[in-house]
């Protein structure tokens, strides 16, 4: 009697710890969103005149594109305040779908906001399959950016604040693009096609 009663109350102690241990925790996301600042940085995402973008060519042919839609995605990752509780930090991105109208080519834009910190975005261009990647600060007059131009005259116009942007980081000899705040992508070198296309007004 006294064995059996040690042994219901050893039962009972482990079926308490059993359901004290299985308290569930639920996963929580936290969600980091492009500030209206951030996303100003190129007009793409604010001035309904760029939602049809005109570019000429060197060669004489002319390419059009008409977005099309702006979609929101997320990339998400563990935080890593605590590793083992499955909380994710989520970061927004923005992407421009682009049809073309006139011509043979492609254009979309993708704005990702990879960390919490304000500063740390990146542009994302794609034209006729070359491929950007374009730090948003670098886009600040007040930066100190190593490819800043200035002032980029094209047909007696002048772009203010241009840099340049090149399809392999730092490499000089690369495709290459001008842009600026105010307009975009300005001009596109395609080194391989020797072909230059510069933004017109249709």
């Amino acid at each position: 009697m006294k064995f059996s009663s040690i042994l219901i109350l050893l039962l009972l102690t482990q079926s308490c710890v059993k359901e004290n241990n299985t308290q569930s925790y639920n996963p929580k996301n936290y969600y980091f969103y492009l500030t209206a600042a951030q996303i100003n940085q190129t007009p793409y995402f604010t001035n309904s005149a760029f939602d049809t973008i005109s570019f000429a060519s060197d060669k004489g042919d002319t390419l059009i594109f008409v977005k099309t839609k702006t979609d929101t995605t997320w990339y998400c990752e563990r935080t890593m305040s605590n590793p083992d509780n499955n909380d994710q930090n989520c970061y927004q991105t923005l992407h421009n779908t682009y049809a073309t109208t006139k011509g043979n080519g492609s254009f979309d834009v993708k704005f990702f906001k990879k960390t919490s910190e304000a500063s740390i975005n990146t542009i994302y261009i794609n034209f006729n399959g070359m491929y950007f990647h374009i730090n948003s600060e670098w886009l600040n007059p007040s930066f100190n950016y190593l490819y800043s131009i200035g002032t980029y005259k094209i047909n007696g116009r002048n772009f203010e604040n241009s840099i340049y942007g090149y399809r392999i980081l730092g490499d000089t000899i690369s495709d290459y693009l001008i842009l600026n705040k105010e307009n975009g992508v300005i001009q596109l070198n395609n080194k391989l096609l020797n072909t230059i296309h510069t933004i017109f007004e249709p």
